[in-house]
C-alpha cells in the first residue's frame, strides 16, 4: 500500500523495539549524524542495509561498506522490502524536507522515524535480550555519568539564569532605572511576551524562579549562601524603588505542563526524565503529575513568598484575561494566556509602550521533538483524581477560569 502521507509515529518504534530487527535499517542522512547511529546500531549487532542521501553527488560511495544510495533507489528498495527509514538529523526544518522527499516518492513503508526516538527506543529497550551485552554494559555506564552531567548543567543553568537577574535588575537599580520584571513559570508565554517587549525597546528582567528551583539546590550547598545573599539584597532594593512593575501569566496547567516536559528534553535531553529499562510513556506522565502540582503553587511559591502579594485574594477578570494589582510601591500585572492574543494594549499600557505588538512565538515547532511531543500528548495517562483536582473545585484554577473554559479543558484531555 502506497504512504502519500508521511506521518513520523515516534512512539510507534520506542514501543516497539522488533521493528530494529524485522526491518531493513535504512538512514537518512550519511554525515556525521548517520555515521553516529551506524556505529550504534552496529555495536548493537543490528545491521544497516543502507544510507540515503537527497545529493546526488554523495551516491554511490560506500561507508565502511555500506552503501549511500539516492532518493530513487530508496523508492525501488522499499518496493521490495519492509524497510524503517531513521532520519539522521536533529533539525526540525531538515526533517520536514526529508519528509517531503519521502512523500514524493509513494513509499508503502510507515516506519519513519527521527534518531531521537531511535535513542529512547534503546534506552527504553536496554535489556533486551538481542542487544549485544558488551554493548549494553558500555551503554549504562555512559548513560548514568551522562544522567549526572545532565542534572549538574541543570542545576548550573538555573542558578545562573538567576544570578544573572538579580544582577541586571540590580544595575538597574544603581541607575535609576524603573524595574520592569516579567516574572513567571515556565512556559506560560513567557516568549511571546519577552520578545514584544523587547521589540518595543522595552528595558525588563526576565525571570522563571528566585525562591524556588527545578532541581534540589541543596545537593550543592557552595550555592546556598552565595543565593541568599543575592536574594536578601535584592529585596532591600525592591523596597526602596519608587515603583516596581511585575508581569506574570497562567496557562491551562496540564497543557503547560507537557511544553514544560518537552522543553526540559530538547534543552537537556530525555535523560533528565527517564532511566535505562523505563518506560518512556510512564516517566513523562510521572514528570506531568509533578509538573501540575508545581505549577499550582507557583504563585504562592514565587509572588507571595518575595513580594508579599497573594494574587488570589484580588479579583480577577476571566473575560479580559487580566487584572492589575498595587500593593505599596509594587503593581502586578497577571495575565491569562488563553487571552494573550487580544491584551496587547492592556500590556502596552502597563509598560508605557502604546505601540507593542504581540507575535505568538512557538519554540516547539523547530524543535526535532515536535514529532513526539504530539505523539505523547495522544497516549499519557493522567490518573483520575489528578485530573479531577485540577480542573474540579480548585480554587487555584477556578480564580482565573470560567466553568465553560474549563470545560474546554476538560473535553481536550478527558481522553487521557
Amino acid at each position: 500500500m502506497v504512504n502519500n502521507s508521511i506521518k513520523i509515529d515516534e512512539l510507534k518504534l520506542i514501543e516497539n523495539f522488533d521493528i530494529l530487527f524485522n526491518n531493513k535499517i535504512v538512514i537518512y542522512g550519511s554525515g556525521i549524524s548517520a555515521q553516529k547511529i551506524y556505529r550504534k546500531l552496529k555495536a548493537m549487532n543490528i545491521p544497516i542495509f543502507c544510507f540515503c542521501n537527497s545529493y546526488e553527488n554523495n551516491c554511490g560511495i560506500l561507508i565502511d561498506g555500506v552503501e549511500v544510495v539516492s532518493s530513487q533507489k530508496l523508492a525501488q528498495i522499499d518496493n521490495s522490502n519492509n524497510i524503517a527509514i531513521i532520519i539522521a538529523t536533529d533539525k526540525a526544518v531538515f526533517i520536514e524536507q526529508i519528509i517531503e522527499v519521502l512523500a514524493g516518492l509513494r513509499l508503502k513503508t510507515g516506519n519513519i522515524f527521527t534518531m531521537l526516538a531511535l535513542d529512547i527506543s534503546i534506552t527504553q529497550n536496554i535489556y533486551d535480550a538481542r542487544i549485544n551485552e558488551n554493548f549494553r554494559s558500555s551503554f549504562l555506564s555512559a548513560y548514568n555519568n551522562i544522567r549526572e552531567l545532565q542534572k549538574l548543567e541543570l542545576c548550573n543553568f538555573e542558578i545562573t539564569t538567576q544570578c544573572q537577574a538579580v544582577t541586571q535588575c540590580i544595575e538597574r537599580y544603581m541607575e535609576n532605572i524603573e524595574d520592569i520584571i516579567l516574572f513567571t513559570a515556565a512556559k506560560v508565554g513567557t516568549i511571546t511576551v519577552a520578545n514584544s517587549l523587547f521589540r518595543s525597546g522595552v528595558l525588563f528582567t526576565r525571570m522563571h524562579y528566585l525562591n524556588d528551583f527545578y532541581c534540589d539546590i541543596k545537593a550543592y550547598p557552595d550555592y546556598i549562601d552565595y543565593t541568599e545573599k543575592h536574594l536578601y539584597e535584592y529585596h532591600k532594593m525592591l523596597k526602596s524603588r519608587k515603583k516596581v512593575k511585575i508581569i506574570t501569566l497562567m496557562r491551562d496547567p496540564i497543557d503547560r505542563s507537557f511544553s514544560e516536559l518537552f522543553t526540559l528534553i530538547g534543552a537537556f535531553g530525555f535523560n533528565t526524565v527517564m532511566f535505562p529499562g523505563s518506560s518512556f510513556v510512564d516517566s513523562c506522565t510521572e514528570y506531568v503529575k509533578e509538573c501540575i502540582q508545581r505549577q499550582l503553587a507557583w504563585f504562592d511559591n514565587e509572588i507571595k513568598s518575595l513580594f508579599d502579594i497573594d494574587i488570589f485574594t484580588y479579583p480577577f477578570d476571566k473575560e479580559k484575561g487580566f487584572s492589575i494589582i498595587k500593593k505599596d510601591n509594587i503593581e502586578v500585572l497577571v495575565l491569562k494566556l488563553e487571552k494573550l492574543n487580544n491584551l496587547e494594549t492592556v500590556i502596552g499600557s502597563f509598560v508605557d509602550a502604546p505601540d507593542i505588538k504581540l507575535n505568538i512565538a512557538n519554540e516547539g515547532a523547530n524543535k526535532i521533538y515536535k514529532y513526539l511531543y504530539n505523539n505523547i500528548k495522544k497516549v499519557v495517562k493522567i490518573k483520575k483524581e489528578l485530573f479531577e483536582s485540577v480542573y474540579n473545585e480548585n480554587s487555584k484554577v477556578d480564580h482565573f477560569y470560567s466553568d465553560d473554559e474549563k470545560i474546554i479543558f476538560e473535553n481536550k484531555w478527558n481522553k487521557h
